[in-house]
């Protein structure tokens, strides 16, 4: 599979049979979302988690877009979706799991979600926009994309404590470098999950492409 990190929250994945997942697409130049959606999965209603010109752009006849309830009060192409569901399109088996803030006036718990997505005999976990719940002690997964910025999210410390827990292979830090998080806080990321010797760590450049 390969992923594109596009900035702030936005990912998208291509799986080994050609399946194009979208996350959140909003940030980065349009010009980089240069391949048509078959999945649209958004997490929550921020506006910074999905621009309606690139709706346009990526949304095909057959393209299938999940989301909060929330988020189908202004896309009503949107299925809405809830925690615990599972669904199973175009090959690629979709678990919906919580995504919520603690102690924050923002990301109340029901507003958002996070997806952990099985292809290719390959597991991704993207959190969403979220801080460090206990319904995430529950999820394995064997990529997993995490915000690190802080303020909104989780810090990159809390982060990293999702990752010793969880055990994933690769891990990617996200939601940082433009509307709030910031580099150091990336790599903050980075140096306490590797000194636990056990996750690969990427932190990525807009429009930048991995291989996994």
């Amino acid at each position: 599979m390969e992923l594109t990190w596009f900035g702030h929250a936005s990912v998208r994945i291509v799986t080994k049979e050609g399946v194009v997942i979208y996350i959140d697409p909003f940030a980065g130049d349009e010009g980089w979302y240069d391949k048509q959606a078959d999945l649209v999965l958004v997490t929550h209603n921020d506006y910074d988690h999905l621009k309606e010109s690139l709706m346009h752009k990526l949304i095909g006849d057959d393209c299938v877009i999940l989301g909060p309830s929330a988020v189908r009060t202004h896309h009503q192409e949107v299925k809405p979706v809830w925690p615990n569901e599972s669904h199973e399109i175009k090959g690629v088996k979709i678990k919906v799991v919580d995504a919520y803030a603690i102690g924050k006036k923002v990301h109340p718990k029901g507003e958002g979600v996070g997806y952990v997505l099985e292809f290719d005999g390959t597991s991704v976990y993207v959190a969403g926009d979220t801080d460090f719940i206990p319904e995430m002690r529950k999820i394995r997964a064997d990529i997993v994309v995490l915000p690190v910025g802080g303020t909104f999210t989780m810090s990159a410390k809390e982060a990293a404590e999702v990752v010793l827990g969880m055990k994933p292979k690769h891990a990617i830090p996200y939601h940082w470098g433009s509307i709030v998080g910031h580099l150091d806080d990336a790599e903050n990321f980075k140096d306490i999950v590797d000194s636990a010797g056990l996750t690969t760590v990427h932190i990525m450049h807009p429009d930048q492409t991995v291989q996994l």
